[in-house]
C-alpha cells in the first residue's frame, strides 16, 4: 500500500472518529434530557416535617426540571429508611444523622437540626432525666430512629428498660395519653416548635426537661452535637420554656442511595441550595439547609451528583490544565498541516513523473514529425524508445508512482 493510501485512510478514519464523537455527544445529551427520571424518597410519618420538606423538595424540583418527579413515600421512620434504601426500594431519604447507615447509603446535604426534646406533667415530679425511673412513658415504635436516640441518652443516665413502665402506643395515641394525664412523659426528636409538641404544651400543664451533657454524648456518637431550644420557642407569655433549655442536637439529613441518578441528585442539591426562598414557602426548617462537613459528625461518604454541585465552581479539567491542553492542540495541527503537506508533495511529485513521461512522448513524436527520411533503422529505434517508456509507466503505476488519473493522461496522449 503507498503513502498517499495510507496517509488518505488516516484522514478519513480521524474525520469519522471526530463526527462520530460529536454525533454520540448530541444524541446522549439529546436522550439524557429528554427521559424521566422518577425517583422515591422515604419521608416518615405525613404528620412529621420531614415529609412536609420532602413535599417541598418534590414540587419544588419538578417546577425548574420537569424531566425529574419524586414520589414520597410515608414510612415509619429514619431505620425503615435506611433498610428502605438498602433494599432499593427508595432511592432518596430523610434520616437521622445518629441512626447507622447502610453500606449504599450517600449524603446529599444536611436539612436541619433535630432536638431531642422530653416532655413531661407538671404533675409528675419530674425535673431531670434521672427521674423517669418508675415513671410511666409511651416511647416511640422500637427500633425507630426516636427509640434509638432516646436509649442511647437514658443508658447515659443510668436508666434502662426494666427502670420505665413503658406503655405501646401509637403516636397520636401517646399524645393524647400524656394530655389525659395516663402517663407521665413523651420524648421526641423533631426540630423546635414541633406542631405536636406543641399541642401537647398548650393542652394540659406540661413542661420541656433540660437534657445535659451533650458534650460527653458527643464522644461516644459523633453525629450528636451540643444544642439548645430557645426561651419562648413554644409561647412567648407566659414563656414555654422559660429560659434557654440545653439538650441534644442532630442533623436531619437527605441522603440519596450510591446508585441514584447522579444528574437527577445534582437538581435536587440544586434546589436546596439555588432556591431555598421557595422551599422557605412551605417550610421554615429550609432555612437550616448546609453542606455537610464529612468527619464533623457524619461519616457518609458524599453522593457523587451532590459533590458535582458543591465543585461547581471550581476549575474544569481543560480549565486548570489549559497550557497543556493548548499545547496537545498545537501538536496535533502541527500534525495534521504536515500529514496534508506530505501527501501533496506525494501527489505532486506523482503528478511531475506522469508529466515527464508526457513530454518525452511529445518529444518522440516531434521528432518523428520533423524527420523527412524515415527508414526501418529508425522506427525500430523509437519503436524501442517507445517500449521502454511503457515499460517504465506500468511499472510506476504498478508501484503507484504514478497517478491514475496521469497515466490516463499519458495514455490519452
Amino acid at each position: 500500500m503507498s503513502i498517499l493510501n495510507k496517509l488518505n485512510k488516516l484522514i478519513i478514519t480521524i474525520v469519522f472518529l471526530s463526527l462520530l464523537a460529536v454525533t454520540s455527544f448530541f444524541a446522549w445529551n439529546y436522550f439524557k434530557q429528554d427521559t424521566t427520571k422518577v425517583l422515591v424518597i422515604g419521608a416518615g410519618s405525613k404528620k412529621g416535617e420531614a415529609y412536609k420538606f420532602a413535599q417541598a423538595i418534590a414540587e419544588v424540583t419538578t417546577k425548574h426540571f420537569p424531566e425529574v418527579h419524586i414520589t414520597i413515600r410515608e414510612t415509619a421512620g429514619s431505620k425503615e429508611n435506611m433498610e428502605l434504601l438498602e433494599s432499593g426500594q427508595i432511592d432518596l431519604a430523610t434520616v437521622q444523622a445518629d441512626i447507622p447507615a447502610v453500606p449504599s447509603a450517600r449524603i446529599i446535604s444536611n436539612l436541619y437540626p433535630d432536638m431531642f426534646q422530653l416532655i413531661v406533667r407538671k404533675d409528675a415530679n419530674i425535673n431531670s432525666f434521672h427521674d423517669l425511673k418508675g415513671k410511666k412513658m409511651a416511647l416511640p415504635s422500637k427500633g425507630g430512629g426516636q427509640w434509638v436516640s432516646f436509649w442511647f441518652t437514658a443508658n447515659h443516665y443510668g436508666i434502662y428498660e426494666s427502670d420505665i413502665e413503658n406503655i405501646a402506643l401509637s403516636s397520636s395515641a401517646a399524645v393524647d395519653a400524656i394530655i389525659n394525664g395516663e402517663i407521665d412523659a413523651i420524648f421526641k426528636v423533631r426540630a423546635p416548635r414541633n406542631q405536636t409538641i406543641s399541642n401537647i404544651i398548650n393542652s394540659c400543664p406540661s413542661k420541656l426537661i433540660p437534657i445535659n451533657q451533650a458534650a460527653a454524648m458527643k464522644l461516644k456518637q459523633p453525629s450528636l452535637d451540643i444544642g439548645e431550644i430557645p426561651a419562648g420557642a413554644y409561647n412567648g407569655s407566659p414563656l414555654i420554656p422559660e429560659k434557654n433549655l440545653a439538650t441534644i442536637a442532630v442533623n436531619r439529613l437527605l441522603i440519596a442511595h450510591k446508585n441514584a441518578d447522579k444528574d437527577a441528585v445534582k437538581m435536587i442539591t440544586q434546589i436546596l441550595f439555588e432556591r431555598r426562598l421557595e422551599l422557605l414557602k412551605t417550610t421554615s426548617l429550609a432555612g437550616f439547609i448546609s453542606q455537610p462537613d464529612w468527619g464533623a459528625g457524619t461519616f457518609i461518604p458524599l453522593h457523587e451528583g451532590a459533590q458535582s454541585f458543591y465543585n461547581r465552581e471550581n476549575p474544569s479539567f481543560f480549565v486548570q490544565n489549559a497550557d497543556f491542553v493548548a499545547l496537545i492542540l498545537s501538536v496535533l495541527l502541527m500534525l495534521g498541516s504536515t500529514l496534508l503537506g506530505l501527501r501533496k508533495k506525494i501527489s505532486g511529485n506523482k503528478k511531475n513523473l506522469a508529466d515527464k513521461h508526457t513530454k518525452e512522448l511529445v518529444t518522440i513524436m516531434d521528432g518523428i514529425n520533423e524527420k523527412k527520411d524515415i527508414n526501418s533503422p529508425f522506427l525500430n529505434k523509437q519503436k524501442s524508445v517507445l517500449q521502454t517508456m511503457l515499460s517504465e509507466v506500468i511499472t510506476e503505476l504498478d508501484k503507484d508512482q504514478m497517478t491514475a488519473e496521469g497515466f490516463q493522461f499519458f495514455s490519452f496522449t
